[in-house]
Formats: C-alpha cells, structure tokens, sequence
C-alpha cells in the first residue's frame, strides 16, 4: 500500500493498480458504523418481552404475540415518553389487556414522541380502559403510525 495524492493505492502487479480516494473511504466507513447502529434492535418474541420493551431504541416483532391472561401496563406516559421505533414486521400481537381505569395516557404505548414510528404491526381482540389519552394502540401519539 502507499499514498499518491490523497489516495490509497495497492499495487498488486506493475502494472494493475487501485487507489481509492481516502476521504471517501473514512466517510464510506463512518456512515457503515452509523447504518450498523441504526438497524440493530431488541427482538420480541412473548409478552413479557414486550412489557418489558425500553423506551429507547428499536424494536421488532420477531412473531405473533398472545398477551390473553396477562394484565398488561403501557409503555410509557407523558413523563417517560417512548422515544424508541417498534416494526411488527406483520406479525399480531393479540389479547391485550389493559385496565388502567384512573390513568392518562393509556395503550400499549401510552405516549409516542414526535418522529418515532410504530409500523408493520396488527393489534387484535384488545381491551384498553383509561381516563384520558387512551387507544389500543398508542394513548397519545405525536409520532407516525
């Protein structure tokens, strides 16, 4: 390898050479460190997985979902908003139980923040009961569905 203005160069024979322009390779470099960080994200596989979903971050639905026989509590509120993606990738979660009856901000997740997504996903035969802000899916969303 050697250097010839501003550009990497491999010699691999006299007369075949490469050269690569360095500024590119370091940019091509740090937007592939950026990409890796960006799509890596918390399989869900059960119910308790998805109780226990952060509220930053992304997350996937790695299969069906059945949360009947379990009291389920949303995922954040107006105080601890969810800041994190969720793709359902096509997959149902189902059998969502939710009774929060004196609470704001009820749903699976209670509060989407502004440029956050839910996407790819079914919720079927749920029950949510709140006092304010309440859906199945999100009780207060600014984010994109």
């Amino acid at each position: 390898m050697k250097r010839v203005d501003g550009k990497l160069c491999i010699s691999r024979y006299k007369e075949f050479k490469i050269c690569k322009n360095l500024r590119f390779l370091f940019v091509f470099g740090i937007l592939n460190l950026f990409l890796i960080g960006f799509v890596s994200a918390t399989d869900i596989y059960n119910c308790a997985q998805l109780q226990s979903m952060a509220l930053t971050g992304n997350h996937r639905l790695m299969n069906d979902i059945n949360c009947n026989a379990v009291n389920f509590n949303s995922i954040g509120d107006n105080n601890n908003q969810f800041t994190a993606n969720l793709d359902g990738r096509g997959y149902n979660i189902y059998g969502l139980h939710i009774d929060e009856t004196i609470s704001n901000y009820v749903g699976l997740i209670g509060y989407l923040s502004p440029g956050y997504t839910i996407e790819n996903g079914v919720l079927g035969f749920n029950m949510t009961q709140g006092f304010q802000y309440v859906g199945s899916l999100t009780g207060y969303n600014e984010g994109i569905i």
